[in-house]
C-alpha cells in the first residue's frame, strides 16, 4: 500500500516566549528534519526499492507537528493568559488551505485530461474528501474494500496524512486551553498539561496496537490511532524549555573547568543524542517496508527517534541538518509534498509504470512548480499581514478555498470525458453439447432485460436447445485444459465465440454491463450480507436457487466463488437445486495463513465455523474455489504452489467426510491489469486490454489441485478453457464486459456462462 506525509510546518517566531521562560526561536534541526522526511516520502513513491520505509516520513512530521503546534499553545497562554481558538485555526487556515486548493484543482484538471470517464468519477469523490478533511476516512473505506483495494492509487491519496492533521487542529487547541485553566487554578499547569497529554498518548498508542493487530488498515489512517505520534511531539515540547535551561545553567555554573570545556561536552553530547535519534529514523526508512507490520510497535521507531533529535536540538542543533539545501528543502517542503504525488499518479496512469529516468523527471517537473507555489501563493498568503489582522479574514480565505476545491470536483461529476462505446455489438450464444448425464443443456443470450436476472442492470434471458455435436479442442492434456467429457463438447463449440471475441476492436454501445455501471455489476449476495466481509467470522449459510430443492450445494471459498453465484443460482432454479453459500472477502477454503487474517479477518475462525455449518447439514455436492494468496505466517518463504498444496490438503482432510461428493473448481482466469479502466481509456483499442493466457492462467496451480483431487476421490475442473483461447483471454463477450476490476468477473458475464455451471453439476450428479 501507498502511504502520505503531512507536511503542516509551523511558524517559528525568533524570541518568542514559552511557558516556563524559554524561548521558541527559528530551530535549524527541525527544519532539516523536514527535509530528510519530504525526500524520504517522494523517494518511498518515485521508486519504493530504494528506500523501502520511506513511508516513516508521515511519522517524522506528526511529532514535529505535534512539538510546534504546542510550543505555539503554551507560548499563547503563557503570553496572554489564554489561547484564541479563532486566532489559531485562522493561523492554520492562511497555512495550509490555499497551497492546498490550488493542488486539488490543479489535479482536478489535470486528471479530467488525462484520466477516462470512470476514473474521473472517483477523482472527483476523493477531491471532495480532500477539500473537507476526511481524505483518511475515505481512503480507509477503500482500503478494508476487497473490491476496491485492488485500484489504481488516487492522485490526491497523499491527503490522508493532512486529514489527519487538520482533524488534530480541530481538538488538540481546546483540549490543552481546557488542561492550562484547570492547571492554573490548582497551580500546576504545565503538570496537568502533561498528565492530559501524557494520557492522550498511551491511549491512543493503546488503540494502534490493539488495531495494528485487528484492522490495520483503520489504524494506519485514522486520528485515534495516530494521535500518540502528535502527542509524543506535544510532550517534547513540554521537555525541551527545562532542558535549555538546564543547559544555560550548567554552561554558566563556576568549575575547574572552562566555560568553553563544558560548551563543548554539552555539545558533543547532544550532537551523540541526535545521530542516534537520525540513526533511529534512517534505520526505519531503510528497514521497513510494505510488510512491516505498520503502524503498531513499529512506529515507535522513527517517532522516538524523531523525539530525540528536536530534544538534543535545544542543547544543540546538529550541524549535519542545518546545511543549506536541507533548509532549502525543509523551508518548501509542504508545497513539495503536496505536488510531488499527483504528478506520479497521474504520469503513471496516463503512460504506463515509469521507468528510473521517468520518475527523475516527473520529480523534477513537480519540485519546479512546487516551488513556483511556494514563492508565488503559499508564502506570500502565509505572512499576508492584512490577512492576519483579522482571523475572520483567514477564515473567510480558507471557506473558498474548500468552496473552490468541491467546485472543482463537482465540474469532474458533470462533465466527465466521454464513457460511450462504438456500434453497437450483438448478442453471444454459447455452443451447447448432450451427454448421457445432461441430456440437454441450457444456451444463454444476451436479449432485452429479465425482471428475474440475477445481475444488476443485466439482460439476460436462456433457452433449451437441441443436442449437437462437436469436437474437441486440439491441445495437450494440461490441468488447465482437463475438462471432463460432459463439458469438452461445449468447451470446444464455444471456441468460435472466444476466437471472435479477441477481434473486438471497440467497446459497444450497448455494452452490459456498462462502464458506467460496471464497478456494481456484483452478485446479490454483497448486498444481501450473504458475502462476509472483512473482520467478520459468522457462517452467513444464505440459500439461493430453489430453496426447496431435494439437491443440496454448497459453495465455500472466496470473492472468487461467488462471482459465480448468478450462474449458480440461475441454474439452480431452474432444476431443483438448493444453492447453500458460504463464502468470505480475502479468506480462502485451504487452511493457509491469509494477510488479511493477520490484521484481524478472522478467516480461521470463519472456516471453522463453516466446517460446524456443513457438519451440521451434509450437502450431496461441495464446491470450493479460490483466488491465490500472499505467502504469510508459516507459508512465507515457501514456494506458492507448495504452500497452497499443504493447505488444501489439510482443508480436505476435514472437508471430504462431510459430503457425498466433492467438486474443486478451478480459479477463473485473471487479467494483467485493472479491466474497467483500461477499457475507459481505450475504448477504440480492446485488444489493449487483453491479457495473454500465459498471463491469466496458473497451470501449476491448477495441477496441484487436479493432484488433490485426485487424491481424495474428489473432483478437478478447470474454468480456464470457458474464457480463453490457447494464447488470450477477450475481456469482451459480444456485447458483455466480463470484468468489473483486475480479477473478478461481473455479474453479467457469470449469467452469460451459465451454461458451464449447469453442464458441470448436471455431469457430477
Amino acid at each position: 500500500m501507498l502511504v502520505a506525509a503531512s507536511v503542516a510546518v509551523v511558524e517559528q517566531r525568533p524570541g518568542a516566549g514559552v511557558a516556563g521562560g524559554a524561548a521558541i526561536s527559528f530551530r535549524p534541526d527541525v527544519e532539516g528534519l523536514r527535509a530528510v522526511a519530504v525526500v524520504a516520502v517522494i523517494v518511498y513513491h518515485a521508486r519504493a526499492s530504494l528506500l523501502p520505509g520511506g513511508f516513516v516520513g508521515v511519522d517524522v512530521f506528526f511529532v514535529v507537528s505535534g512539538f510546534l503546534i504546542t510550543s505555539l499553545l503554551l507560548r499563547e497562554f503563557a503570553d496572554t493568559g489564554t489561547v484564541s481558538l479563532a486566532r489559531f485555526w485562522a493561523r492554520r487556515a492562511r497555512r495550509l488551505l490555499p497551497a492546498a486548493t490550488l493542488t486539488l484543482v490543479a489535479t482536478a484538471v489535470a486528471g479530467r485530461l488525462l484520466l477516462d470517464g470512470l476514473s474521473t468519477g472517483v477523482l472527483a469523490r476523493d477531491v471532495a474528501a480532500a477539500a473537507t478533511f476526511v481524505a483518511n476516512i475515505r481512503f480507509g473505506t477503500i482500503g478494508n474494500d476487497y473490491l476496491s483495494s485492488g485500484l489504481p492509487p488516487s492522485p490526491v491519496l497523499h491527503f490522508w496524512s493532512l486529514a489527519v492533521e487538520e482533524q488534530f487542529y480541530v481538538v488538540w487547541p481546546g483540549l490543552v486551553l481546557l488542561a492550562l485553566r484547570t492547571g492554573r487554578r490548582l497551580g500546576r499547569p504545565l503538570a496537568v498539561v502533561g498528565c492530559v497529554i501524557g494520557g492522550v498518548a498511551l491511549g491512543s498508542f493503546a488503540w494502534s496496537l490493539s488495531w495494528t493487530s485487528s484492522s490495520r488498515v483503520w489504524a494506519f489512517f485514522l486520528l485515534p490511532t495516530r494521535a500518540w505520534e502528535l502527542a509524543v511531539g506535544a510532550l517534547v515540547a513540554l521537555v525541551v524549555p527545562s532542558v535549555t535551561r538546564v543547559a544555560q545553567r550548567r554552561a554558566e555554573r563556576p568549575s575547574r573547568q572552562t566555560r568553553i570545556d563544558r560548551y563543548v561536552t554539552h555539545r558533543y553530547v547532544a550532537w551523540a543524542m541526535a545521530l542516534a535519534g537520525l540513526a533511529a529514523v534512517f534505520q526505519a526508512m531503510l528497514g521497513f517496508s510494505e510488510s512491516t507490520t505498520f503502524p503498531g510497535l513499529a512506529a515507535a521507531l522513527p517517532v522516538a527517534g524523531t523525539a530525540l533529535v528536536i530534544v538534543a536540538g535545544a542543547v544543540s542543533p546538529l550541524p549535519a541538518l542545518s546545511v543549506g539545501p536541507l533548509q532549502w528543502i525543509g523551508a518548501r517542503s509542504y508545497s513539495l509534498y503536496l505536488w510531488h504525488f499527483p504528478f506520479l499518479v497521474l504520469a503513471a496512469r496516463s503512460r504506463g509504470p515509469l521507468g528510473p529516468s521517468e520518475s527523475v523527471a516527473v520529480v523534477a517537473a513537480s519540485v519546479v512548480v512546487a516551488v513556483v507555489a511556494h514563492r508565488w501563493v503559499e508564502d506570500p498568503i502565509r505572512r499576508s499581514g492584512v490577512l492576519a489582522r483579522r482571523p475572520e479574514r483567514s477564515l473567510a480565505l480558507g471557506a473558498v478555498g474548500v468552496t473552490l476545491s468541491l467546485v472543482a470536483g463537482g465540474l469532474l461529476v458533470a462533465f466527465p470525458p466521454s464513457l460511450s462505446g462504438g456500434a453497437d455489438a450483438a448478442d453471444v450464444t454459447l455452443g451447447v453439447v448432450t451427454t448421457s448425464l445432461a441430456p440437454s443443456t441450457t444456451a444463454t443470450s444476451l436479449t432485452a432485460p429479465d425482471d428475474s436476472t440475477q445481475a444488476s442492470g443485466s439482460a439476460v434471458t436462456t433457452t433449451t436447445v437441441p443436442a449437437t455435436t462437436t469436437t474437441v479442442w486440439n491441445h495437450a492434456a494440461t490441468a488447465d485444459h482437463d475438462d471432463p467429457p460432459w463439458l469438452a463438447g461445449l468447451v470446444a463449440s464455444s471456441r468460435t465465440v472466444l476466437e471472435q471475441a479477441l477481434l473486438t476492436t471497440e467497446v459497444p454501445g450497448n455494452a452490459e454491463p456498462s462502464l458506467a455501471t460496471i464497478r456494481d455489476d456484483v452478485p446479490v449476495a454483497y448486498d444481501d450480507g450473504c458475502h462476509v466481509g472483512n473482520g467478520a467470522a459468522r457462517a452467513a449459510d444464505c440459500v439461493y436457487g430453489d430453496p426447496a430443492g431435494a439437491f443440496h450445494v454448497v459453495l465455500f471459498g472466496d470473492s472468487h466463488l461467488t462471482q459465480w453465484l448468478p450462474a449458480f443460482d440461475d441454474a439452480g432454479r431452474r432444476n431443483g437445486w438448493q444453492i447453500r453459500l458460504h463464502t468470505k472477502r480475502a479468506c480462502p477454503w485451504t487452511f493457509i495463513p491469509t494477510e488479511k487474517d493477520l490484521y484481524g479477518n478472522h478467516c480461521t475462525e470463519w472456516q471453522q465455523n463453516v466446517v460446524e455449518a456443513i457438519s451440521a447439514d451434509p450437502p450431496d455436492l461441495l464446491i470450493v474455489s479460490g483466488y491465490r494468496y500472499k505467502q504469510v505466517g508459516w507459508a512465507a518463504g515457501m514456494d506458492p504452489d507448495s504452500a497452497w498444496e499443504r493447505g488444501a490438503r489439510a482443508a480436505l482432510e476435514v472437508l471430504r467426510p462431510l459430503t457425498t461428493q466433492l467438486l474443486i473448481l478451478g480459479d477463473s482466469s485473471t487479467p494483467a491489469l485493472d479491466v474497467p479502466s483500461c477499457l475507459a481509456a481505450h475504448r477504440s483499442d480492446v485488444a489493449s486490454c487483453v491479457a495473454t493466457r500465459e498471463q491469466a492462467v496458473r497451470p501449476t496451480r491448477q495441477e496441484v489441485e487436479r493432484r488433490l483431487a485426485g487424491e481424495f476421490d474428489s473432483l478437478f475442473v478447470p474454468t480456464s478453457d470457458w474464457t480463453c483461447t490457447d494464447t488470450a483471454c477477450p475481456v469482451v463477450f459480444g456485447r458483455v464486459l466480463m470484468y468489473r476490476d483486475d480479477s473478478h468477473l461481473t455479474a453479467t458475464a457469470a449469467l452469460l456462462l451459465t451454461p458451464y455451471v449447469e453442464a458441470l453439476v448436471l455431469g457430477v450428479r
